[in-house]
């Protein structure tokens, strides 16, 4: 009776860890960064306009990556919408999107000079311990997009370069508008 109870017993925790997963992968899908010092780490970082008053967040996790998923809404004209994506083992801000419909002002429009300014100021402030590793791609290697509807944005990217070797695939984009120097769009891949 107890060698049958103890097959019954392995058989179910086989079935179990199936099911749930080993600790060792639970374990692996817990935040190292909680969302509440998410939220501080991306107001730190942001001003999130005030009349995006609805909050939502999620967690996503696969392939060995996780990430908060934190999204500021307007529901009230204008609308729009701000999004930052953390990087929950670095705590790393890899994406950030500053959507609106808010009018553009163009009361002191800004150079692609001044945009990369801007940009490489959050860029030391976002990635202080990996700035060294990136240098900036002149605006003669990009390429420009043939489709240029809507209001003028100046696209700025940096790339990662390790030990003397440039990594295209790797680095900081930026989207800048060029009407009154807001960054819309930031995005990390490393």
């Amino acid at each position: 009776m107890i060698r049958y109870c103890r097959l019954g017993l392995t058989v179910c925790l086989i079935a179990i860890l199936t099911v749930i997963g080993p600790p060792s992968l639970l374990a692996a899908q817990k935040p190292n960064l909680s969302l509440e010092e998410a939220i501080n780490l991306a107001k730190k970082n942001f001003a999130i306009p005030e009349e995006y008053r609805e909050f939502s967040s999620s967690y996503e996790a696969n392939s060995g990556q996780a990430a908060w998923i934190l999204s500021w809404r307007a529901s009230e004209a204008p609308y729009g919408e701000f999004t930052v994506q953390i990087d929950v083992k670095s705590g790393s801000i890899t994406r950030m999107s500053n959507w609106g419909q808010d009018p553009i002002t163009c009361n002191s429009p800004i150079s692609r000079a001044q945009a990369r300014e801007s940009a490489a100021a959050l860029l030391e402030r976002l990635l202080p311990d990996r700035v060294d590793e990136l240098q900036w791609v002149p605006d003669d290697e990009l390429i420009i997009p043939l489709d240029n509807g809507g209001a003028s944005v100046y696209t700025l990217r940096w790339q990662r370069v390790h030990q003397g070797i440039p990594f295209p695939e790797n680095g900081a984009t930026f989207q800048v508008r060029s009407g009154d120097g807001r960054i819309l769009d930031y995005s990390l891949t490393w």
